[in-house]
């Protein structure tokens, strides 16, 4: 998505004008998503430059206004291993017209700590119809109410889970064990975790893959098997795709926490 001069020279004003004049329907109440303290909101023409922000994104990125991230791209403002995989679902929406919903991926907590969050962005399109930009949200995961009766009744199937994640688990399987049907079963986990059975059991091992990288010295060939992959290049891909980075760049940027 490269910038024309022209494009180049104008001013956040102007690249804001310059969309919202092109709208096929004007959005409605934007600073209403200033609201949101746990969940990022946004706008981006079709060069993935910012256009709408809430303040929950301009804090979390250290701005003094959210003025000052209108114009800009995810790769000047968000840390390079996070940013390459904005970027790429960027890519997705705006020139291929995909929807992206319900991805569960690392994104920027306060204090440009990471932190998981659902993904969701679509495409916005003119009055003729064209892809002119997007509209995404990250929503924040947050820890389940273990002392709630929902989560009671899957206690049980969750400490399985949580002790036997290295294993190749299966979702009827675990529904049997809940005795419940697969579809009770993925609808009773989406309500407490806001996740798929999957993807629940895809973040446990991508948390305990993180805590090996962290804190040991221990083969990545070692830790994807520990992790319940069958080989290191499927637990790379995995861990890439939801993290941003490789295995081995993630033990890198970490490895202050061991000394």
């Amino acid at each position: 998505m490269p910038q024309s001069p022209s494009e180049q020279a104008l001013t956040p004003d102007r690249i804001r004008a310059n969309f919202f004049s092109k709208l096929k329907q004007p959005l409605v109440c934007e600073d209403i998503f200033d609201t949101l303290t746990d969940t990022v909101f946004f706008v981006k023409d079709h060069l993935g430059r910012y256009v709408v922000v809430n303040q929950t994104l301009a804090d979390r990125l250290g701005a003094k206004s959210k003025q000052e991230l209108i114009g800009r791209t995810v790769l000047q403002l968000f840390p390079e291993s996070l940013a390459e995989n904005f970027a790429m679902m960027d890519k997705e929406v705006l020139i291929e017209g995909k929807q992206v919903n319900d991805r569960l991926q690392l994104h920027l907590f306060r204090n440009r700590r990471p932190g998981w969050s659902l993904l969701h962005r679509h495409p916005v399109y003119s009055e003729n119809d064209k892809i002119i930009g997007l509209i995404g949200l990250a929503k924040d995961l947050h820890a389940p109410n273990e002392s709630a009766d929902d989560y009671k009744v899957l206690a049980k199937v969750i400490d399985h889970i949580q002790r036997n994640y290295s294993k190749p688990l299966k979702v009827p399987e675990l529904a049997e064990m809940a005795g419940m049907s697969p579809y009770q079963f993925d609808q009773r986990v989406r309500k407490i975790f806001y996740l798929s059975p999957g993807q629940f059991l895809n973040k446990t091992r991508i948390d305990h893959a993180c805590f090996m990288l962290t804190n040991s010295d221990a083969p990545i060939s070692d830790v994807a098997f520990d992790c319940g992959y069958a080989d290191q290049s499927a637990f790379t891909r995995q861990f890439r795709q939801t993290t941003g980075m490789t295995p081995r760049v993630y033990r890198q940027e970490h490895e202050h926490h061991r000394h």
